[in-house]
């Protein structure tokens, strides 16, 4: 199933109780930088945001006591380039209020089973191996006492993991923590049995997911729900944000002829790539959506943009009996030995044209083994067509029993290379790439990768002019442009992002809903509601952290915009305006947010005060919609803040409103401690400076 992305959900967020839904693990990564790519596997760039966004998702999926929720990364993990090797130097004051709050939050207001650590460094240490931040922070100061897991092939020692409070290695068997390895630590007196029995006491208690007695895992099966097809709909076409609509273009009229141009509109991405990438029960296209409301589409394929060559569509994927409806028409097998076809090992079928493994050797096949993948294959067109080969080790490909590629080139890979590396292959071969070479050893496990990937050569100019006449000749063109889950996906950042000119809509990954949610927006079903979870920059260059990113030669990055990151750099005076502020997004209504005011003291004098403050929203527009009212604390001038300059504004609360033409509503939120403190780090603690505070609400991201 294959429900809206994270950052689509921010769009849509119904206030820090309105997010429902189920999931193993939640990223919370500050997204602060626009060419990161995990942004589909996180909320927000804002702290508070975040924090509240992910602590709603955890009590979802907690609220069924057998699913424990995982939020990762634990912490600073915000850049994919040198994710394993990076070194993030940041300052404790940034890194308490900007990176590690949303992780305090999560605790505090969801308390999740389990936390996942980061791949990175922290000042020099990985965080697996780090004490101060699990034992000191995670563990003492927030009182976590769940289970703290690695990433996978994210553990990169044996005793100082283990000391330092993670619990598991992931994924197993261990790399590290082999049997034998730990052991030998505490035969050397290098390990306390003590601490060995904690981390086995907290694997022991997840037996109260009831994992334990069913160990075997049922096959997966497609099970059909209008109720929540229906809420992953209205999930997704709450989440579209409208960034622009000069002229009142939109909502398009029923009736009219609508030319949908560009790969995105026949060829559905539903979601990001990496740990984000599931299956969707069913999909159907854009111009498909388009068709359901009645309009009358002109279509256009456009230039693709996928980020390495794709899978072949599964309509053109067949067995070699040429069944239709197979849903694993691939047939692959194993044999012993260098010679394919001979010593048959073990033989299945899959989904697609790839597979990976990372287990520990079967006891059929040898240590020198060869695998052969079986599919036919018919192409949707005539003229030349592209065949990508993924693969560790030697690789033959051939058509119709003709010979077309053979890879001689004999490569040990790192396992993660086979993850999260595999766009390199359309820039350079893989021996030249030292982030996929120097492969270390995988401890007795075995590791074999390969896939086959298939499109057609595209003759640019006739795209262009196809796409061309297509809009010329209909009432509306929509123009679906974008990234792909091959680039919005783990192990590497964007090099560039191009300035979003003429960019009207920001559909995200709506889910497996996606035609239907974006047809719906557009033709104004639905009444736009998403607001931006990060400002756009209008250069890539006034984004906050782009002087400090990526890590240069030294794998070290460094954080020293310090707190004045995304939105709080746009806002301080003297500094560019962004594109599309954070927050901002716009509707088919108007509303007016009016009469904030403090209800009852305005005073926080002790840790548990907290304040209401309240605010009136006029819906002066002639339909009904909703929209989001933020609440931001701005400090007192001179007040004697440590450390570095305040932001202009910071993020307290938000109230997302549901309102009818012509009526006015009212939303209370509270506000407490947290607004004010900030951490000393000369103190080494919070402090809470004197003095007198302002809230400022917006509306659309415009205070």
């Amino acid at each position: 199933m294959r429900v809206p992305a994270p950052t689509s959900l921010r769009s849509f967020t119904d206030g820090p109780y309105g997010a429902r839904g189920e999931s193993y693990v939640s990223g919370i990564k500050a997204a602060c930088f626009p060419c990161g790519t995990c942004l589909g596997a996180t909320y927000s760039e804002d702290p508070l945001l975040l924090g509240h966004l992910a602590a709603a998702y955890v009590r979802g999926c907690q609220a069924d006591s057998t699913v424990g929720a995982t939020p990762k990364h634990f912490v600073a993990n915000d850049a994919e380039n040198q994710r394993i090797k990076l070194s993030v130097e940041i300052g404790e004051q940034t890194l308490r209020e900007i990176y590690l709050k949303p992780f305090q939050l999560v605790q505090k207001l969801s308390e999740p089973w389990a936390f996942m650590t980061s791949y990175n460094r922290v000042q020099g240490t990985f965080v697996t191996d780090s004490s101060p931040l699990i034992n000191g922070v995670l563990r003492g100061e927030w009182g976590f006492k769940g289970l703290l897991i690695s990433d996978w092939m994210g553990t990169y020692s044996v005793g100082p993991g283990i000391e330092a409070g993670v619990d598991i290695e992931l994924p197993g068997p261990p790399r590290w923590r082999t049997y034998e390895s730990v052991s030998q630590i505490v035969k050397d007196a290098s390990l306390s049995g003590d601490i060995i029995d904690k981390r086995t006491i907290r694997v022991l208690d997840l037996a109260r997911l009831g994992r334990f007695e069913n160990p075997e895992e049922p096959p997966e099966r497609a099970v059909e729900d209008a109720d929540r097809d229906r809420f992953i709909k209205k999930a997704g076409a709450d989440s579209i944000t409208l960034l622009k609509n000069q002229g009142d273009v939109l909502p398009i009229k029923r009736g009219s002829t609508a030319a949908l141009i560009g790969q995105h509109s026949w060829s559905v991405v539903l979601g990001g790539g990496g740990s984000a990438r599931v299956d969707a029960l069913h999909a159907i296209s854009p111009i498909q959506g388009f068709r359901n409301l009645g309009f009358t589409n002109l279509e256009a394929r456009g230039l693709p943009v996928f980020g390495a060559v794709p899978h072949a569509d599964p309509s053109i994927v067949f067995p070699r009996d040429r069944k239709t409806g197979s849903s694993r028409p691939v047939k692959l097998e194993w044999f012993n030995g260098p010679i394919v076809g001979t010593n048959l090992a073990h033989k299945g079928t899959i989904p697609q044209a790839e597979y990976m493994t990372k287990d520990k050797r079967p006891e059929y096949l040898d240590e020198d083994f060869s695998t052969r993948i079986t599919f036919d294959l018919l192409a949707p067109s005539t003229g030349d067509h592209i065949f990508c080969v993924i693969s560790t080790g030697r690789a033959k490909l051939y058509t119709d029993g003709e010979l077309v590629f053979d890879r001689r080139q004999e490569t040990k890979l790192r396992p993660e290379s086979f993850y999260f590396f595999k766009r390199h292959l359309e820039k350079r071969s893989w021996a030249c790439d030292p982030a996929i070479l120097n492969a270390a050893s995988i401890f007795g496990k075995m590791f074999q990768g390969s896939a086959v990937r298939f499109h057609e050569e595209i003759d640019v100019a006739a795209r262009q002019a196809e796409a061309a006449k297509a809009a010329a000749a209909a009432d509306y063109a929509v123009v679906c442009v974008g990234t792909t889950n091959e680039t919005e996906t783990e192990g590497f950042d964007r090099d560039t992002l191009a300035a979003q000119y003429d960019l009207v809509e920001a559909a995200w990954f709506p889910g497996q809903e996606t035609e239907h949610a974006l047809a719906a927006v557009l033709a104004g079903v639905v009444i736009p509601s998403g607001r931006l979870p990060l400002p756009w920059p209008r250069r890539v260059e006034n984004g906050s952290s782009f002087e400090n990113f990526p890590a240069g030669e030294d794998s070290v990055l460094r954080y020293d915009e310090r707190l004045v990151v995304g939105c709080r750099r746009h806002n301080r005076p003297g500094n560019p305006a962004a594109l599309f502020p954070f927050e901002f997004g716009l509707s088919y209504t108007t509303f007016a947010v009016t009469g904030a005011a403090v209800l009852g003291s305005s005073a926080l004098k002790s840790a548990n005060d907290s304040i209401r403050v309240s605010a009136e929203i006029v819906s002066a527009g002639s339909r009904r919609g909703k929209v989001v009212v933020q609440f931001y604390v701005a400090f007192p001038e001179g007040a004697g803040i440590p450390g570095r300059q305040r932001p202009v504004k910071e993020l307290q609360a938000f109230s997302k409103v549901d309102i009818e033409a012509g009526q006015t509503a009212q939303t209370t939120v509270q506000i407490d401690k947290y607004a004010v403190i900030v951490y000393d780090e000369a103190k080494a603690r919070w402090v809470a400076p004197d003095g007198e505070y302002r809230v400022l609400t917006s509306s659309g991201g415009r205070p």
